[in-house]
């Protein structure tokens, strides 16, 4: 039995990483008022949680099948982010 792609979506868990953005977003900006750095470390969070995004819709769209075939790809990619 096959389920649809909108049917295995899990909407508790985008509130709690919303929550978590707004969150993490509203302690950046506060922690940050303290005039320390001069760069906005808000837009990076934002910049940040943009790729994480998109990262997760890119790993959503295709089915298992062609995951597998891509998981070389994926560990190859983690580990040059890891080391280099």
């Amino acid at each position: 039995m096959e389920r649809k792609k909108s049917e295995s979506f899990n909407y508790g868990l985008a509130f709690t990483l919303l929550l978590f953005f707004i969150i993490s977003c509203v302690a950046i900006f506060n922690a940050q008022q303290t005039g320390q750095y001069t760069t906005n470390f808000v837009v990076k969070q934002v910049e940040w949680y943009i790729v994480g995004g998109v990262i997760i819709f890119m790993m959503m769209r295709p089915d298992e099948d062609q995951l597998n075939r891509i998981t070389w790809f994926s560990t190859v990619l983690l580990f040059l982010f890891l080391f280099c």
